[in-house]
């Protein structure tokens, strides 16, 4: 197996596995470009899960294709690849000696399954959900409308008010709730069999603050005792969501597939800097905190954190 994993072997590999069918990256497999370069070389460090894991990985990716410019192909792409670039950035952490990988976990008799789980040689169990929201709908939406309105406030407008405030862009909040309660789900199970701390990493874009907002909104956010969201009558509360991590990383999967120049020839998509002024956001909602590396790993601190002291007032002033 091991010259599969040599990037050249790897690619002359995946123009077989792609083969002649039109795909979102068939012109970058076609043509080895420094964007497929960097999916090859996540997708071969994933070999310390299994030694399936990179081919795996890489069909998965061609599976998401076949019909020309299908745009919801693309939102499924962007998400694979936010799963495989927080598998690798876990992997590569300094976890105890004897740690393994499970790639798609759970237990019997468990429908849904976990991304990815680390366990621990003491048994205990890091569980990491990665979700990415549809992209190309919305984005569109950001350059023909003027106007966005806030979680759970869509006011009707009468007939002497704007159109283009009648057509605004929706809020994100329903999108940040079904993940939430997707992987509140998926964590319980393990919750309830074993010691178990469970992550969700949502990858967003440029525009982080429209996953921010929604959650920590004072007025009605989704992780505040003031939250709009209802369960069987009673305020919802995601009780096995230890941690949520926020990464502003959607954007750079777009501009190194788009091939445009603008992320620069130092930048690997595939992978997580922590040199970056304005890191990530991690927001602890238990007393199980995380480990400091993976906060490291993944280049993340808390909203208030000193670290973020330039960012705008949306994100330090109104989530009190």
């Amino acid at each position: 197996m091991s010259d599969i994993f040599d990037l050249h072997r790897f690619s002359r590999l995946a123009k077989g596995i792609f083969g002649n069918r039109w795909h979102y990256f068939g012109l970058h497999v076609e043509n080895f470009t420094p964007f497929i370069q960097s999916v090859y070389r996540a997708c071969i460090d994933l070999k310390a899960i299994n030694d399936d894991a990179p081919l795996r990985m890489l069909r998965e990716i061609k599976n998401i294709g076949g019909r020309k410019s299908f745009e919801p192909h693309y939102d499924q792409l962007m998400q694979k690849l936010s799963e495989i670039l927080i598998m690798r950035q876990v992997i590569r952490m300094p976890w105890p000696l004897g740690t393994t990988f499970e790639i798609e976990a759970g237990v019997r008799g468990m429908r849904k399954r976990i991304d990815l789980i680390a366990t621990l040689p003491n048994g205990q169990k890091y569980g990491f959900e990665v979700k990415a929201p549809k992209y190309t709908a919305h984005a569109h939406q950001r350059n023909d409308k003027k106007f966005q309105f806030p979680p759970q406030d869509r006011p009707s407008f009468d007939d002497s008010q704007t159109k283009d405030l009648v057509s605004a862009i929706p809020a994100r909040d329903n999108t940040l709730r079904s993940f939430l309660r997707s992987a509140d789900e998926k964590f319980g199970v393990l919750k309830n069999r074993s010691e178990f701390r469970g992550i969700l990493v949502i990858v967003w874009d440029d525009w982080i603050e429209e996953a921010i907002h929604p959650l920590l909104n004072a007025r009605n956010g989704l992780l505040t005792p003031t939250t709009y969201s209802e369960k069987d009558g009673v305020l919802e509360v995601f009780h096995n969501v230890d941690t949520v991590l926020i990464l502003k990383h959607l954007t750079n999967f777009v501009e190194a597939a788009a091939d445009n120049g603008q992320m620069g020839s130092e930048l690997d998509p595939m992978s997580i800097s922590n040199s970056d002024a304005h890191p990530n956001i991690v927001l602890q909602l238990s007393n199980a905190e995380l480990p400091e590396f993976i906060n490291t790993g993944f280049n993340a601190a808390p909203v208030r954190h000193p670290r973020r002291a330039n960012e705008t007032s949306i994100l330090l002033n109104e989530f009190a």
